[in-house]
């Protein structure tokens, strides 16, 4: 509890500065306001800024050849979505990026983030450990849907969901709107 304090305090924190300052220190930075149902970006665009979550829920997927949509996962206030690699100005993005609700992010070009990064480093090590985190959820639902019947399948889903999304009490974690 004491880490999940302390990453909103300083994620909030970060949140709570003026515009005004962080365009001083990062030009690029701008911030945006995104409508329910509407995307950050879409699969193939080529977008080389990062988008930084203040509020709202982001979807993450991806369509298949076959046009099947693959959720990759669902993102919130202090997620960083977007390409890191240096390279990306000329790579296409490989998911699409949809507002679930009213999103609220930050978009700043890859070398103001990097440079808020290197002044920031407890803000950056707050990040490399969400994305480790977001990595780990992944490939643990990957190998969900290689090894596990559906009904475990469609419990851990309700589960994680549940955890992200769910109010705790004493009963159990009962389910809130998105």
């Amino acid at each position: 509890m004491k880490n999940i304090d302390a990453r909103s305090k300083l994620i909030g924190d970060f949140f709570d500065r003026d515009i005004t300052q962080l365009k001083e220190d990062y030009p690029s930075i701008v911030e945006t306001n995104t409508r329910k149902k509407t995307f950050l970006y879409r699969q193939g665009d080529c977008c080389s800024n990062l988008f930084w979550i203040k509020n709202g829920i982001v979807k993450l997927s991806h369509l298949t050849e076959r046009g099947n949509e693959i959720t990759i996962g669902l993102l919130r206030k202090g997620d960083v979505i977007g390409r890191l690699q240096d390279n990306s100005v000329d790579q296409d993005i490989d998911e699409t990026a949809e507002a679930l609700n009213e999103v609220n992010c930050y978009r700043i070009s890859h070398s103001d983030f990097k440079t808020m990064m290197s002044r920031q480093t407890e803000l950056a090590w707050l990040i490399i450990e969400d994305m480790y985190a977001r990595k780990q959820r992944i490939e643990s639902r990957l190998r969900a849907i290689l090894t596990q019947p559906i009904e475990v399948r469609v419990v851990s889903a309700l589960l994680e969901l549940a955890e992200m999304f769910g109010i705790k009490c004493t009963q159990g974690i009962p389910w809130k709107s998105i």
